[in-house]
């Protein structure tokens, strides 16, 4: 505690992945459920599970909220499958080390029985269990204005330069800001005052900065910074899409703003360069496509292509897979609504004597929303249901 409160007094810079822990905590809305979240929920980019627990358990103590309700999400399934190798591990350290503090936390853990101190005690024992532990952060309102007023002038400082660097200041908040309204500009023009858009850890070139290992480009500082500064409203920053597969995940916040009149009010005229003096990469800014609908709706059926909502999507690398013939089946008439008998017809099966894959239709058009998602913020691209799939008629010109 005494460690953490000097850190606070000393106004020095915060890791961006616990600035982002805080902001969590005070935005409940944040979360995928308010009830019971993971670890994960609050793991920033770059982050893990196992540093959270610890910078979680110092926030507590700071902020005077608890941490509790611990539950194995899947009970003993974990052990008995995901976690297999590691609890046989442990079980045996256990057995070796019976009088250990990590040992007498692991066994409480095991039993189902546990609370955050014991997540915390058996450290990277328990890394492995980490996402099968979901907990209740019980924050009091006298905790949460703690919180949030700590936050508040900590960005003003920010903002100001009033922190204390320990290196050249990179963070030097005129540098950040040119790089941050570079960015939301980019997709200002393209989508007006309202969007969600991608955003990875930027870099630098090694040769600039050699001995410089984190990013001098703080974006969770920079967008709760603009937020306090009434440019921008955020109203969600997240990292995984409970849609997404986790192989498909890009590593990227994903943050839905809305942009102010002050912002375009207090650049003008500006037109900032990307780059600055930091050589940043502009190929790890990444735009999801508005929800504004293009003119084009076609499927080449060659190259296994959909043209949408101004993308090109990339349906199948290999073609004649599910998603590929759903595709070119429905736009043989793409007003139409399409039974899965007539899918399965138009693909040549026979209805009595083929063996069927249940819900194969449905299974084809939920990936194709899939695939459009990546590329779009658009989810629903096709109404699915397991009798039906077709093309939404709001995406269908008139």
């Amino acid at each position: 505690m005494k460690k953490e409160k000097e850190v606070m007094e000393q106004g020095t810079y915060l890791p961006d992945e616990d600035l982002y822990i805080l902001w969590l905590l005070i935005e409940s809305k944040s979360f995928l459920n308010p009830e019971k979240i993971t670890f994960g929920n609050l793991t920033a980019l770059g982050s893990n599970e196992m540093r959270t627990v610890l910078t979680l358990k110092n926030f507590s103590r700071s902020f005077g909220f608890e941490v509790k309700g611990f539950e194995l999400v899947r009970g003993k399934y974990a052990f008995d499958g995901f976690c297999a190798s590691e609890y046989e591990k442990n079980q045996s350290f256990c057995k070796r080390m019976p009088d250990s503090p990590v040992a007498k936390a692991l066994v409480k853990i095991h039993s189902g029985n546990f609370c955050f101190e014991d997540v915390a005690r058996a450290g990277l024992r328990a890394r492995e269990y980490l996402e099968f532990i979901e907990f209740s952060p019980e924050i009091i309102e006298k905790s949460k204005n703690l919180i949030t007023d700590f936050v508040s002038q900590y960005l003003t400082d920010y903002t100001k330069d009033k922190l204390t660097p320990d290196r050249n200041n990179f963070y030097e908040f005129k540098k950040q800001m040119v790089i941050t309204y570079g960015i939301l500009k980019k997709y200002i023009d393209q989508f007006g005052d309202s969007f969600v858009f991608e955003l990875a850890q930027l870099s630098i070139k090694q040769e600039e900065l050699p001995k410089q290992k984190e990013s001098p480009y703080l974006p969770i500082h920079n967008l709760l910074a603009f937020d306090a500064m009434n440019f921008i409203k955020i109203d969600q920053i997240w990292i995984s899409d409970w849609e997404t597969p986790p192989e498909e995940e890009r590593g990227t916040y994903k943050v839905r703003v809305k942009i102010k009149q002050s912002l375009l009010d207090f650049f003008g005229a500006f037109d900032p360069k990307i780059t600055y003096d930091f050589g940043i990469k502009t190929e790890d800014v990444r735009i999801l496509k508005s929800d504004k609908i293009g003119d084009k709706l076609e499927f080449d059926d060659r190259t296994s292509t959909l043209f949408f909502a101004d993308a090109e999507i990339l349906i199948s690398k290999q073609a004649e897979n599910d998603p590929h013939e759903l595709l070119r089946t429905i736009f043989k008439d793409r007003s139409k609504v399409w039974n899965t008998d007539e899918v399965l017809e138009d693909w040549k099966f026979c209805m009595e004597k083929d063996r069927i894959p249940k819900n194969k239709v449905y299974q084809a058009g939920k990936a194709v929303n899939r695939i459009v998602s990546q590329d779009t913020i658009i989810k629903d691209f096709l109404d699915v249901s397991t009798k039906s799939v077709s093309i939404k008629k709001k995406y269908l010109k008139s």
